[in-house]
């Protein structure tokens, strides 16, 4: 009789195996790409360059946020967290761009530790706690920006790290240790604000007095630090967090396009945490991730569609997704379980996993640097080394044979080892500063028209900022993968 149940129990336990097999490769994967990218190095991004050249600013003794109008030209719109931890690392280690891509690289594996301890807890379970784990850490939006030299990763640790505390156990300890984290993470990541705003009602509703003191606490953090800041900068700290972003147009197609990725390549992960969403109960300690999910879908949807970035911004979203997603395939699993004389329901939970998995093989219709660096990555790496390096001796050899001063727009050459400073160009965002008054273009666009500047550097060829006709002083003399540099004319 027992061989009898094997035997009809066979498709389903394939259909599990394979499942868990693409999930572990694509984890294994995930490693091999972080660990290989953490110390290449050159920019493996063109946002890092650009963050490489803040840190090298904090190092130098400069302010992170000043007067826009007066060079180096920075527009810094998130908190200094991140910054001034890589700074400070990078006063022990050096200026690498190693020092950040590891702090966020062990965000990404905290943040995925935490992911399968909430469900080891809640659900006793190793397949269900190691299968919703790997999942995070396979898709696009973690398994490309992992290791990469920016804010995301530290901010979103930091508030799981929060958000977990209150988790496991809810009292005056935690309370003030969680307001301490998802503070620090509100100033490393500027829109990370759906954390707190969970916390406070989930406290809230669990013992009124409690969500008052995480309330008064988590304020008092937030407003000391913010007008200690703003006052440190004589108000820049302001008008970097809060008026710059008000400038940013809204991009509703952009937010399209994110949205129609995510579904198109986790269409099981969603329908499944959907669901887990809809029948929960809500009075249990697990219920603190299902707070947290309303008010992220909405800072994520408006930081996508206002600040135009990328899939970056759904990290948190991903993780809170996952961490529903163990516990509705949890459920299912031991549906299937209990009744095995189902045999549709006993194939449909390992299919639907079967087919997620499947569904992140190729990860169709992403931006093109993901798509090169998904998956396939093992077998051919996301920009062949040898070529950026090559890229990056050009432009450093352009940079050391200029007679005048070197400008890079977008700062995103100012990676070292050059002779001479490379300055900081402003970045696309100044342009929307032009148009409410907080930027005045003349003073540079006068420097280029005397053609004080040897060299310029710029990405896709863009001047768009500046608001002028470049190619009336400069001529584009060379272009890489990834830079157009232009000479004056004489």
């Amino acid at each position: 009789m027992s061989q009898a149940k094997a035997v009809k129990n066979l498709p389903q336990q394939i259909l599990l195996g394979l499942s868990l097999l693409f999930l572990t490769l694509y984890f294994l994967f995930f490693l091999y790409r972080s660990f290989h990218e953490t110390f290449f190095p050159y920019s493996i991004d063109y946002h890092e360059p650009y963050l490489l050249g803040l840190v090298k600013l904090i190092v130098a003794g400069e302010d992170l946020y000043r007067d826009p109008n007066s060079p180096p030209y920075i527009l810094p719109f998130y908190g200094p967290g991140y910054l001034w931890l890589v700074a400070t690392l990078s006063r022990l280690f050096g200026t690498f761009y190693a020092v950040g891509r590891v702090i966020s690289f062990a965000s990404a594996l905290f943040i995925g530790l935490v992911t399968f301890l909430v469900l080891r807890r809640e659900t006793k379970s190793i397949l269900t706690s190691t299968t919703a784990t790997f999942l995070f850490f396979s898709t696009y939006v973690v398994y490309s920006f992992s290791p990469d030299y920016r804010v995301d990763f530290l901010g979103v640790a930091l508030a799981f790290g929060g958000m977990y505390l209150l988790y496991r156990k809810l009292n005056s300890t935690t309370i003030f240790l969680s307001s301490l984290l998802l503070t620090f993470a509100l100033f490393t990541k500027g829109p990370e604000i759906a954390a707190p705003v969970a916390a406070f009602i989930y406290i809230f509703l669990k013992k009124k007095t409690s969500g008052l003191q995480f309330g008064f606490t988590f304020a008092f953090l937030v407003l000391t630090i913010f007008f200690g800041l703003n006052y440190l900068t004589q108000g820049e700290f302001f008008f970097h967090n809060i008026t710059v972003p008000l400038t940013f147009p809204t991009d509703v197609e952009r937010l399209f396009k994110e949205l129609y990725r995510l579904i198109i390549v986790h269409p099981v992960l969603l329908a499944l945490a959907l669901a887990y969403f809809i029948r929960q109960d809500w009075r249990k300690e697990a219920a603190i991730f299902s707070f947290w999910l309303i008010p992220n879908l909405v800072v994520t949807l408006r930081t996508t569609a206002v600040l135009a970035v990328g899939p970056n911004h759904f990290i948190e979203l991903m993780a809170l997704l996952c961490i529903l997603f163990g516990l509705s395939f949890h459920h299912l699993w031991q549906l299937t379980l209990r009744t095995p004389q189902h045999a549709i329901l006993s194939l449909l939970v390992p299919s639907l996993l079967l087919f997620q998995a499947l569904s992140l093989f190729h990860a169709p219709n992403l931006p093109s640097r993901i798509q090169e660096q998904y998956f396939f990555y093992l077998y051919t790496p996301p920009s062949p080394y040898s070529q950026r390096a090559q890229e990056r001796e050009r432009v450093l050899s352009s940079i050391n044979a200029a007679q005048r001063p070197v400008l890079s727009l977008d700062g995103h050459f100012t990676e070292g080892d050059a002779d001479k400073e490379v300055e900081f160009g402003p970045d696309n965002n100044f342009i929307y500063l032009v148009s409410r008054g907080y930027w005045d273009p003349e003073p540079l666009q006068g420097k280029i028209r005397n053609k004080e500047y040897g060299l310029i550097i710029s990405r896709r060829g863009g001047f768009w900022q500046l608001g002028m006709n470049m190619e009336d002083y400069y001529y584009v003399s060379d272009t890489t993968a990834n830079y157009w540099l232009w000479k004056p004319k004489e």
